[in-house]
């Protein structure tokens, strides 16, 4: 594992397209992102997430984190706007998780998917 969290490609992975050059360019926009100290490098991550963006589908926790990053980061909003971003982003995140497994006859509550998918009850 290249970062030491589970982002290293499994076989069946490797050949599938990445909007990131290689796994280095991952694993530095990864210590960007959670460079908890450095706004400068947080935002150098955020921006490096912007350019995947515009190369293709950028999976769900990477868009997550930087959104969330990008979102501390900002001076401009105002403090509801940004209380109604964060909230915005955190709902995104949630369905994002509990939409793919959504597969019953009758719709299953978002809490219990969410308890399924092991994110945090505080986050429903």
């Amino acid at each position: 594992e290249p970062c030491g969290h589970e982002c290293s490609p499994s076989p069946m992975e490797s050949s599938r397209a990445h909007p990131w050059r290689d796994w280095a360019e991952w694993e530095a926009c990864y210590a960007d992102l959670f460079a908890l100290d450095d706004p400068t490098a947080r935002a150098r991550g955020v921006q490096r997430v912007a350019t995947w963006r515009s190369r293709g589908r950028v999976p769900l926790a990477v868009e997550s984190t930087a959104v969330l990053a990008e979102l501390e980061l900002s001076t401009a909003l105002s403090e509801p706007v940004l209380c109604l971003a964060l909230g915005m982003a955190l709902t995104r995140l949630v369905n994002g998780v509990v939409d793919p497994m959504q597969q019953r006859a009758r719709a299953t509550s978002v809490q219990r998917l969410a308890a399924e998918g092991a994110l945090p009850a505080s986050l429903v």
